[in-house]
């Protein structure tokens, strides 16, 4: 219910509405910032969110929702430097890489390309949300999309630079 939860910054939640305020998080170094008001619906700014497209290079295995719950709302968990994820076997990761870039391609509603350069393997965290039907794929490779923070998806790139491609497409259609 605390809109400046690190679990909202794990998600990549820029933005609090609110019909009745949210004044009493207006201060301190998390606090929310007031950027518009249309009657009494007020839109407030979120300053710790995290990028919408972030590497990260080391992970915590949560094996169940409260484990998850309580790694999300302990005041010494960081979602920037750990990844959250129902396992830690997906990705060989070595370390924090020293070289890494992210660059959006192309943007669009059911399709990101992205290019990623690390020097270490890491896993490229995506503040979309993970529901069936998302595709990913590095180099032209199919690759797989894990659950990160219960939400969101995260996705293993290896070390150098890589071509990655997530696709919309709902099995229905």
């Amino acid at each position: 219910p605390d809109p400046r939860s690190k679990a909202y910054d794990a998600l990549g939640v820029t933005h609090a509405v609110s019909e009745s305020g949210l004044e009493q998080f207006t201060s301190g170094e998390r606090g929310l910032t007031l950027v518009d008001q249309i009657n009494t619906t007020r839109v407030y700014a979120r300053p710790t969110a995290l990028p919408y497209a972030r590497l990260v290079s080391q992970v915590d295995a949560v094996d169940s929702a409260e484990m998850l719950y309580a790694r999300l709302h302990d005041p010494n968990f960081d979602p920037a430097d750990i990844l959250l994820l129902p396992n830690d076997e997906a990705c060989p990761l070595s370390g924090k890489s020293t070289n890494e870039h992210i660059e959006i391609i192309e943007r669009e509603a059911g399709l990101l390309r992205l290019t990623v350069e690390v020097d270490q393997p890491s896993y490229l965290v995506i503040a979309e949300t993970n529901f069936p039907g998302w595709n990913a794929s590095i180099n032209g490779a199919m690759t797989s999309i894990e659950q990160a923070y219960g939400a969101v998806q995260a996705i293993c790139v290896p070390a150098g630079q890589s071509d990655v491609e997530l696709a919309f497409r709902p099995v229905i259609f």
